[in-house]
């Protein structure tokens, strides 16, 4: 048997097999090397015997939301499924079958992912017309005149009673290669004529297949023009039509259903060289229907399927993620746009409880510590996530999760997945936030930060000693932004906040609980007095644009600021003044987007195992 290049009980290497369950690894030879090379294999859900291109106990979805395939060294393999009945007929493209190469097939619990099937990854050339109801056909393709569309995610084609008009696309290559496309036409009868064919613009360089409604037939098309009829056709019965073009000979293969029909004996008197166009077209009489049509590579001699060996998990194994929920994030009408790199708060709860807003209860699923959390968003892209506090007195975890985008209309969809006691820590400020520091390192980062006075780093603390002492960003923060930090704040003069130095522009804290704002070269500021909040706290300074700046203390409003609001760029400042013996200590800081009214958190699915 092959072996996995990541064993079962060390799945933690690679993130997707972290989740997955091995179920299949399947043996491909050639005679050549062969490079991004498509095969096709039959994927049933019933028991059965393994052979050629045909595999059982594979249940995989239609849209293959919880199929991936791997190579030998963990490549993800690109597939595409041609249809699905019960079995799914998927082609895969593999980057390099030599005399033995193994993929890996890997079973997912459903819906892990949204679709993964994908003709565009796969193939030299491929549409699918999965798009909206449309009177023109889009996606590049040329029409003589406008006879084409698009219809419940088909191409339809009705030409004209004088000429059979055709939609076209260029194409160009360099190899071998095959055209396949799923074609029906709707009557028979005289001047009923509905074909597809390559050409290279001259009589003597095309191939193809028409119906032929005179007769009935299915005819192909060589260099001595439309020859015999292949087949009689059914109406409204797609066929599925294959042509292989041999470039270097100029010859071509004719498959009706995967049926050999012809092949040419003679070549053509001028091969095509370089530039193909796709003629699909159809006359007034009937329309004929496209399903799909692609360009793939071909070979004289196709690589052979050889064995199939089912891959066994060890008994006892816990290396897989069990749970599974699915959160809703909503955006705004107000928004400019679509948020982008967007980090949200979560409240991870290890108990019992109600999913609401941005609360969820996953009982004892998780592990105390909350490693065994993973993100992942609507394209199964796993994302990046900190977990900035546990408490475990109420038993829930504060966990931040960067969105690469939440849409500004319409959901956005959010996987939060748990329950696996050999996960790895990912959890990440810096790959979450768009500044972060935890201080972390044996001196303060000098590649962050500019310094002055007593600054000292100690047990991932950052202590801004006796005054006048200082810690500056390099960075400068614009409005839309929050600092996020969690400090202790003594009974002294320190500021922290949004401030340049030698410029009146700032939003900030202050140690005798009054907040103050202003902006660049304004006189006098915005100063409003709270409560004391010395001691250790979660800060936050929320920039709202130039409307507003908001302050947070424990997650709790405290102040908001709608006058002398500071504009433009301005750095992450920690200050101390002149003549206080006690600094304050800093125990992280983190800068992310803000927008008003913040993404608002909806429904959270139960727990899917």
């Amino acid at each position: 048997m092959l072996t996995l290049s990541h064993s079962v009980s060390d799945r933690n290497a690679d993130p997707i097999l972290e989740f997955a369950k091995p179920v299949k690894e399947h043996l491909i030879t050639s005679d050549t090397v062969l490079e991004d090379y498509q095969v096709m294999m039959d994927l049933d859900a019933i028991t059965g015997t393994d052979s050629g291109d045909d595999a059982y106990g594979l249940e995989v979805e239609t849209d293959g939301n919880n199929l991936v395939l791997l190579t030998e060294d963990g490549q993800v393999i690109p597939f595409w499924i041609e249809e699905h009945t019960g079995r799914a007929r998927i082609w895969a493209k593999m980057p390099l079958i030599s005399p033995n190469t193994c993929v890996k097939l890997l079973e997912y619990p459903r819906n892990y992912f949204p679709s993964r099937s994908d003709g565009n990854a796969t193939f030299l050339f491929f549409d699918g017309f999965d798009r909206a109801d449309s009177a023109d056909v889009g996606n590049g393709w040329i029409e003589d005149v406008n006879i084409g569309s698009i219809d419940t995610n088909r191409l339809k084609m009705v030409g004209s009673t004088t000429t059979v008009p055709a939609i076209k696309k260029a194409y160009s290559f360099s190899s071998p290669v095959t055209v396949e496309t799923l074609m029906k036409s709707t009557a028979k009868g005289a001047g009923c004529f509905n074909y597809i064919h390559i050409y290279g613009g001259s009589p003597n360089q095309r191939f193809g297949f028409a119906f032929y409604g005179d007769n009935g037939d299915i005819s192909y098309l060589d260099n001595t023009g439309w020859v015999e009829a292949v087949d009689n056709y059914i109406v409204d019965q797609y066929y599925r039509l294959r042509i292989d073009y041999l470039q270097s000979s100029g010859k071509s293969n004719y498959y009706v259903d995967g049926v050999s029909k012809h092949a040419d004996t003679n070549p053509y008197t001028s091969p095509l060289t370089n530039l193909i166009t796709f003629d699909i077209s159809g006359s007034s009489v009937p329309a004929s229907y496209n399903d799909w049509i692609l360009i793939r590579k071909y070979a004289d001699t196709e690589p052979t399927h050889s064995s199939w060996n089912d891959i066994s998990i060890p008994s006892g194994d816990t290396g897989r993620f069990r749970y599974k929920k699915t959160h809703i994030l909503t955006g705004d009408s107000g928004w400019s746009g679509d948020q982008t790199g967007y980090p949200i708060m979560l409240k991870v709860y290890r108990t019992s409880g109600t999913d609401s807003g941005s609360s969820v209860y996953v009982d004892t699923n998780v592990r105390t510590d909350y490693r065994d959390l993973l993100f992942m968003d609507g394209n199964g892209c796993i994302l990046p996530f900190w977990i900035e506090s546990i408490d475990t007195t109420n038993n829930y975890a504060t966990v931040w999760v960067r969105m690469p985008t939440i849409a500004k209309t319409g959901n956005t969809t959010l996987y939060m997945l748990y329950g696996n006691p050999r996960a790895t820590d990912r959890s990440s400020g810096a790959a979450t936030f768009d500044f972060f520091d935890d201080f972390n390192e044996p001196s303060l980062n000098s590649s962050r930060w500019s310094q002055s006075g007593s600054i000292s780093i100690a047990n991932s603390l950052c202590t801004v000693g006796t005054g006048p002492s200082e810690i500056s960003s390099h960075s400068s923060f614009n409005t839309n932004t929050a600092l996020l930090f969690r400090s202790y704040l003594p009974a002294a003069q320190v500021n922290h906040g949004f401030w340049t130095a030698g410029n009146s522009n700032y939003a900030l804290h202050q140690y005798d609980g009054a907040y103050y704002t202003n902006s660049a070269n304004s006189e006098g500021n915005e100063r409003k007095s709270g409560s004391n909040l010395n001691g250790w706290r979660t800060r936050e300074i929320l920039r709202n644009g130039l409307a507003s700046v908001i302050f947070k203390t424990d997650d709790t409003i405290v102040n908001t600021h709608s006058s002398r609001i500071p504009d433009g760029g301005i750095q992450v400042r920690f200050y101390t003044y002149s003549g206080s013996a006690t600094g304050s200590i800093i125990d992280w800081i983190a800068v992310r987007k803000f927008v008003s009214p913040e993404p608002a958190h909806g429904s959270w699915s139960t727990s899917e195992v």
